[in-house]
């Protein structure tokens, strides 16, 4: 008994594709009646066009996305930074302000001391070198030494 199929002959589909019986041409002509070309392109435009267009225009998107970004990142801080700065003076005046006062009316009173005294007594007197070189509220022996070196530089 004879098999059905014998696969040493090949199938159907083998002796339509085979170049002994019929000619390239003929094959291609027969090749293209069986594919839709509708579904051809469609196809083409999805493995092919469609993902060169994206990585093409995708780091073109980005770059105007964080551009975009970066644009209402900076004009929504510009409205913020004369607050933040209002609030830096003020935590910098609330903080140091008082020694700030301090330090100012120190070196008014001083300014105004030496700009009254006596025409004749030197700058470097006892009480105009104290002014000018004791540092206020330094150590006592600081404050002593420098209260030397301002008498001996008024000799």
């Amino acid at each position: 008994m004879e098999p059905i199929i014998d696969p040493r002959r090949g199938d159907f589909e083998d002796d339509a594709s085979s170049t002994k019986r019929r000619s390239l041409l003929s094959l291609a002509g027969s090749l293209l009646v069986e594919i839709s070309l509708p579904k051809l392109a469609l196809a083409w435009f999805l493995m092919l066009v469609l993902p060169s267009l994206l990585l093409g225009l995708a780091p073109l998107a980005i770059s105007a996305w964080l551009n975009t970004v970066t644009w209402k990142l900076t004009y929504s801080l510009a409205d913020i930074w004369p607050a933040v700065i209002l609030v830096a003076v003020i935590a910098l005046g609330w903080f140091g302000g008082r020694p700030l006062l301090r330090a100012v009316k120190s070196s008014f009173w001083s300014l105004n001391a030496l700009a009254v005294e006596p025409c004749d007594s030197p700058p470097l007197s006892e009480s105009g070198g104290d002014r000018i070189m004791v540092p206020v509220g330094g150590p006592k022996d600081e404050r002593a030494r420098a209260g030397s070196a301002a008498s001996l530089a008024a000799v």
